[in-house]
Order: C-alpha cells, then structure tokens, then sequence
C-alpha cells in the first residue's frame, strides 16, 4: 500500500447547529430506542432533550407504525377525570389528570372495533410545564425543559383532577365538529383507576397546546370548516398542524398548513405492512426500523428549522500518484460505505484497511467531487437508506501537477482496427483533450499505435519543442517516454501528426493510463528507455 500522501482539509457545515458528530448521534439513538421496546413507549412531551439536542416531530412513518388503531372518527364529547400514577422513591404518589375523548368511528383504515372509539390525552405535569415553558417563551425568554424545576405538583387525586377539568374547560374547541383523523397508541390498564371501556384502553398523547403534543401529532382534523367535514370538490383534507397555523415545512408565501387525506394515508400504512412483512425473520429488522424513526426525526429537525446538512471536505493530492493511493485515512466503517457523484468511479473505500479513501488510478490534475454515503449496519437489515440523505457529505479532491508541466489526461486506449489500438475523439478516453500552449488552444485529435509507430495528432498542429509526454501506468510507473524534438511530421490526407517510429507495443486494449506533457529537462539519464527500445514496461489492464 502507497504510503499516505500529506494533505489538508477543510470542513464546512452548512448549518446553524453544525455537524452531527457520531458519538452524539449514537448517543441520541440508543436514548430514543431505549424507550421503543416492544412495550408501550413512554410519552415523551417536546421540550424534552431528545427534542432539545435537535430532533424534529415524527413522521407519518412512525406514526402509522406507532398507531394501534388509525381511524376515520367524529368527536362525540369529553370528560375529565385523574388517576394514580406511580409512587416517588420517597413514598410519596404522583397523580395525572386525564380528558378522555369519545368519538363516533366512521371508518378503521387500520385495526378494528366497534363504532365508538375512546382515547385518552393525559394532563400531567409535562404538559403544565411546558406550557409555562411556551409563555414564558412567548415573552421573549429562552426555556429548555432540562432547565425548568419538574417537581411534579400533582401530589393528590384532586390536584390532577383540577388540572383535567381546567385544560378541558380552556382547550381550542374550533375544530370540534369537523371529521377527523385518529392514530391512537394502546396503553396498560393503571393499577387502580376507572376502566375506558373494554379490556385495551388507547391514548392519544400528553395533552399540549392543540391537544396532543408535538412529536406526537396524532388527532388531524379535517380542513372543512363546515358541519360534517368534507370539501367543496374533491377527496377531503385532513390538517397535520392546528387550524389556522402553518406548517413548518409550508413557505411563508402560501402559509398554508400541511395536510394528508385518506387515501394517502391509507398508502402509507399498506406500505408500512409491506415493509413489516418483508421483514419476517429476518434478525435485527424491528429494531431497524425503529432507528429510521430516529434518523427521519433527525431530517424533520433541519428541516423544520429551514436548515440542510451539508459537509464539505476539500482534500489534497498530487497528480500522477499510483492507484490505491491514500486520499483520507478514516476508521473502519460499521457499515456499508459507498460513493455517488460526477467522479465515483476514480475512488474506492477499503473496509478492510481502516476504511481508507483511496484513489484506484493515478489521477491527472483537476478537481474530482465525489458524495460520500454511509448506511450504518443497525439500517442494512431492513435497507433503509431514504433520498434526503444522499449527496450530504460531498468531498473534494483537488489533484495538482509537478513544477513543469504543460498538459495531464487520462489515456485509455481501445483497438482502433486495422491493427491500430489507441484514443481519438470517438473511441477510447482523452480527457481532456484541450490546453492552452503559445498562447492559444491545441487539441490532442488522436493517440494510437499501429506498424511499430506511435503517432499524436495536435489540432493546430504544433511541434511542441522541448516538451516531452510521459505515459504513467496503474503503479505510478512511466511506462513509455516520447521526446517531441525526436518525433517525424507526418501529413496523410492534409492532417499532420507527430511520429515516433520503432516502437514495441506500449500499450493494450483496456489499459488504464495518464497522459503527461512536460518541458523537458537535463536529467535524461533519469527518464525511462526511448521508444526505439523494445523493453518497456506496459501498464495492467483493469481496475485495482
């Protein structure tokens, strides 16, 4: 293996919160997927520090997921009620408050029932903090949940009980005749509390602002304002923000709320049982599919934030440098690690050597941009790699030519027939062709070798005196040298090429070679052998 070229690097992060670092992301997930058991999940409220440390609300994806039951419904009325809890390490009982929602099933687009549905929306502490969190917000402070005393006020029955009755009494009734949609999670009976209905009882969040909280968006009323729901024309609309809020993701042009209608959700969960079935025995697939909640609540933060992430990296390389040279040494990846982008195909990543960025052909001097993927193990066993995280990581490898150099391209000769095998414009690879000389523009029209001759075709003809090409094979090694103060003028049918006669064949269909044009220079008796010497080195076919 080459030895590592030196380089430097410069990263930049094309947002306001900066890179994501690994270790915190790992952190962040095995905290989101220690509460995703197969148990039900503890309702986290925003505020929280997952949601603090970036994160954004959940998508339809999890939530179908999530939902035990997904209906189409028509609130019939609400209760208040409280409960018991759990008991504090010291003895003491926390208690929560609850309105308990009935609505009238118009249809179950997922899981069954009888014609009416109960849910629960609790209203317990999280809910009383964070809402004196969005007050005091309001004013102008900066609360953090993690920042605010969470000393749980509701010590007895009657406190939760009041809590229960006051939100109940305050909430935004707007949308209370309107058809709308349900996503409801099933939850444990409590130890000791009054019955829902029914041996499963079903929640729909911690009680915030709209009803629900905000990771959890779980009650979609139908953007008909009239009685009965429904639109003018076509299929209805349900919201996915409040009535007469934007959407996060809605421009501040049409400020219009993000909405979903039946059949698109109905999509949505027969994709999700698709995605559920393929995984049938296959080990780690679940707990895949709980990580890409993780990861589309990740891209929901920048997004809802009006931010991309974006890195870029430029690096440093010499040109010419054999293949498998080093570009940027990294550790071994934990996953499957691949490249996208204008010049993939010039790099490769060794898993098995440090998960090293290397070249896999010396490179002429240009810059080359390749988008670097990484799809971590935890999401190969249900392949879940979505669009938005492509071309995330675009690196830039900036390849730059000796002292002396007039030209580099890449050279990659095919048979020509007739016995001919070489490049012109319509077989092989001169790329580039074009450079600037005597203050103008030559084009290399063609290189070939035929009846023991090289031949080099300029467009405008020039004889290029004291320059001299060197072709560089796959281990960094110049093959064949070619003086151009040795080379004949040729003219056949009024095109004049340069010729270099006796030469072996330095080259063959496949070959993978550079093209450099130098000024010459006195230290021939370094250079290798003139192409009148039948020993020279040819260069391997193929890719490394």
């Amino acid at each position: 293996m080459p030895s590592k070229m030196r380089f430097t690097r410069h990263r930049q992060i094309c947002t306001s919160v900066g890179a994501v670092l690994l270790v915190a992301i790992s952190t962040l997930l095995a905290t989101f997927l220690s509460g995703c058991s197969d148990d039900p999940a503890p309702e986290a409220p925003p505020g929280t520090s997952i949601v603090d440390s970036g994160l954004g609300s959940a998508g339809m994806r999890e939530r179908v997921f999530d939902a035990a039951i997904i209906a189409r419904v028509r609130l019939k009325g609400s209760t208040s009620t409280a409960e018991f809890h759990y008991t504090e390490d010291d003895g003491s009982s926390v208690y929560r408050g609850i309105v308990r929602f009935r609505f009238e099933v118009l249809e179950y687009l997922k899981g069954t029932g009888g014609n009416e549905l109960v849910a629960d929306a609790t209203v317990d502490i999280k809910s009383e903090v964070i809402r004196d969190i969005m007050d005091r917000n309001a004013r102008g402070e900066i609360i953090k949940w993690h920042s605010v005393d969470r000393e749980n006020p509701y010590t007895t029955k009657d406190l939760a009980l009041e809590a229960a009755r006051k939100w109940e009494k305050d909430r935004d009734t707007r949308w209370d005749d309107r058809e709308a949609l349900v996503l409801v999670r099933e939850t444990q009976q409590p130890a000791a509390s009054a019955s829902s209905g029914g041996s499963k009882r079903y929640s729909i969040g911690p009680i915030y602002d709209y009803g629900i909280d905000t990771t959890y968006r779980v009650w979609l009323p139908s953007s008909s304002s009239t009685q009965g729901g429904g639109v003018s024309s076509g299929e209805t609309r349900f919201l996915l923000e409040p009535p007469g809020a934007a959407s996060a993701s809605a421009s501040a042009a049409t400020a219009q709320p993000a909405t979903i209608s039946v059949s698109e959700l109905k999509a949505e969960i027969a994709k999700m049982d698709k995605w559920l079935k393929d995984g049938e025995g296959v080990e780690g697939y679940l707990k895949c599919v709980r990580a890409s909640f993780f990861d589309e609540r990740l891209s929901n933060g920048y997004k809802e934030r009006g931010e991309k992430l974006y890195a870029k990296y430029d690096l440093y390389l010499g040109s010419g440098l054999p293949a498998v040279t080093t570009v940027e040494e990294s550790h071994a990846p934990a996953g499957r690690v691949w490249f996208e982008g204008r010049d993939k195909d010039l790099f490769g990543i060794n898993p098995h050597n440090n998960g090293n960025f290397h070249t896999k052909r010396p490179l002429p001097t240009d810059v080359y941009s390749v988008y670097h993927n990484y799809q971590d193990n935890q999401y190969v066993p249900c392949n879940y790699y979505p669009d938005e995280n492509r071309s995330m990581y675009e690196w830039f490898v900036h390849v730059t030519a000796p002292a002396g150099v007039l030209h580099e391209a890449f050279f990659d000769p095919v048979d020509l027939g007739g016995g001919a095998v070489g490049a012109d414009g319509s077989k092989g690879v001169l790329k580039p062709a074009a450079f600037r000389y005597n203050n103008g523009t030559t084009t290399i029209e063609r290189i070939e070798w035929a009846s023991n001759a090289v031949e080099i075709e300029l467009d405008p003809h020039t004889a290029l005196a004291n320059h001299h090409a060197d072709f560089i094979a796959l281990d960094g090694t110049v093959s064949l040298r070619l003086d151009f103060d040795d080379a004949s003028a040729v003219t056949e049918g009024g095109d004049t090429s340069l010729q270099w006669s006796g030469c072996a064949k330095p080259w063959k269909d496949g070959d993978l070679l550079m093209l450099r044009i130098s000024i010459s220079t006195t230290t021939a008796a370094t250079n290798p052998a003139p192409c009148a010497s039948a020993s020279v080195a040819t260069s391997t076919a193929g890719t490394p």
